[in-house]
């Protein structure tokens, strides 16, 4: 069995496993290219994916954000130890250590101390600016460079610090330094995919089919996660790569500082880069600056996945063999970029094969008879109300950065409403409530409890989402005018 047959077997293996709809696959190897679309763009049409289809990449743009940076540290515009208020006035981190002295390369190696608060994204008509106007307003998790702890906003503050340092913004200066010289059609934000006439559209996985959702309008993502391109683009954006910051003959990033984004930067636990406590080969993990380095079976490996609403994708390179790689799908669900990569991974490498798909598969389903075993545990207390009637829990709970959540009345029933999901308050017992909301493909239910003050008045609403568990306390109803 050739190469060629090796890919094309693991990637239609990997589709039938987990139904996904299309992949694009990118192989560079010194000057050879290989490039191969595979399935469909949406579900239940024939308009197949082909090597030019616009794909989001998610958090695969964090590597072209550290490579706008080293382009502007070459030119001596900016320093890897800035501090980000030197172009951002407004920046600020809740944990006093952090906010006196955090510089641009701790935003993009994920050591602020800082957790995700993702869910400040979900309210969309929000600015990358206002975000992370918010984020300093959150609380830290970890203290300050102690501990690997994934985070998106950062690497926000850090685009807008390009626009600034650049004088435009983030996008243009994207395109100019790095589409434009490489070639490549890829845009930089989410909803420009949907103007191009060779675009994906993006799926979740909802009762064992591929279901097509609506593409997501989180632009303000911007250098965090806002770029689409193709597997064609990114076949040149790994040929710069594995040419040490050339293109067609030109220095686009000195080797120096396009070396510095690939140096470890803070441990990542090695349980941590597959995710699934399995035994997958690696014995060292790093994080660097928009890419991960580990060790994996005596090879060093240098990626970096992509998770967005829809879509999921890797790219990887294998500096010592030349090689790089980019897997691109339009399924959104944890597994399948990450089996398929591994696949590819193992065929380039020349290992012996393993059955990625089983492997993961076998995880997946412990993992959700773990969730329901615990479910099943939880104590419900019966035979309960909440204290107050409901017109009682009315009203706008606010957080400082969260901003406002509004709960209200329809038809008998409480809902609260947070960005573009809205959720029907089902009664669980004493004050707390299950919200449900009428799109479960893409969002999960919404635990939540009210909390009463002394007054018997109810005082606040705190959600209890895993990674959103914030409190958002009453506001006071507004005194009509006399």
């Amino acid at each position: 069995m050739d190469f060629r047959a090796q890919v094309d077997k693991a990637v239609e293996t990997t589709m039938k496993a987990w139904k996904i709809p299309g992949v694009a696959v990118a192989i560079v190897h010194g000057d050879e290219l290989y490039l191969q679309g595979y399935g469909v763009k949406e579900v239940g049409t024939d308009d197949p994916i082909t090597p030019n289809t616009l794909f989001a990449i998610a958090s695969m743009t964090k590597a072209f954000t550290t490579a706008c940076m080293a382009i502007l540290v070459d030119e001596g515009k900016m320093s890897w130890d800035d501090h980000p208020r030197k172009r951002l006035p407004y920046f600020k981190l809740s944990d006093p250590v952090a906010d006196a002295c955090v510089t641009m390369r701790d935003l993009v190696s994920h050591r602020t101390g800082m957790p995700r608060h993702d869910e400040l994204w979900a309210v969309e008509e929000r600015t990358a600016e206002e975000i992370v106007r918010r984020y300093g307003l959150a609380p830290n998790s970890t203290s300050f460079r102690s501990t690997y702890e994934y985070a998106n906003v950062p690497f926000s503050a850090a685009g807008l610090a390009v626009g600034e340092t650049a004088g435009s913004t983030w996008q243009e200066f994207l395109k100019a330094r790095i589409f434009k010289p490489l070639g490549m059609s890829a845009v930089c934000k989410v909803s420009e995919t949907e103007t191009s006439p060779d675009h994906s559209h993006g799926h979740v996985p909802h009762k064992g089919k591929a279901v097509l959702v609506p593409t997501p309008k989180h632009d303000n993502s911007t250098a965090a996660g806002a770029v689409n391109a193709s597997a064609s683009d990114m076949s040149k954006w790994i040929k710069l790569h594995l040419n040490d910051g050339q293109f067609d003959g030109k220095q686009i990033i000195s080797k120096k500082n396009l070396d510095e984004t690939k140096k470890p930067h803070i441990v990542v636990p090695v349980e941590n880069p597959d995710k699934y406590g399995i035994d997958h080969g690696c014995n060292l993990s790093t994080y660097c600056m928009g890419w991960s380095k580990m060790e994996y079976r005596g090879e060093v490996i240098i990626s970096h996945g992509g998770w967005l609403r829809g879509f999921t994708s890797n790219t990887t390179l294998i500096p010592r063999l030349n090689i790089g790689f980019t897997v691109l799908t339009n399924i959104a669900m944890d597994g399948p970029s990450t089996c398929l990569a591994n696949a590819l991974r193992d065929i380039l490498l020349g290992l012996s094969k393993r059955n990625w798909n089983a492997d993961i598969k076998t995880v997946h389903k412990g993992q959700k008879l773990e969730a329901k075993e615990k479910k099943a545990k939880e104590i419900r207390h019966k035979r309960t109300k909440p204290s107050r009637d409901l017109e009682a829990y009315l009203g706008d709970y606010e957080d400082a950065a969260y901003g406002v959540l509004p709960v209200s009345l329809k038809d008998g029933a409480l809902f609260a409403k947070y960005g573009a999901a809205e959720y029907k308050l089902g009664h669980y017992h004493f004050d707390t409530f299950i919200g449900k909301n009428p799109r479960p493909e893409l969002w999960e239910d919404l635990k939540v409890t009210f909390t009463l003050g002394p007054d018997g008045e109810v005082a606040s609403i705190k959600t209890l989402q895993p990674g959103f568990e914030v409190e958002f306390k009453r506001n006071k109803p507004k005194e009509a005018k006399s």
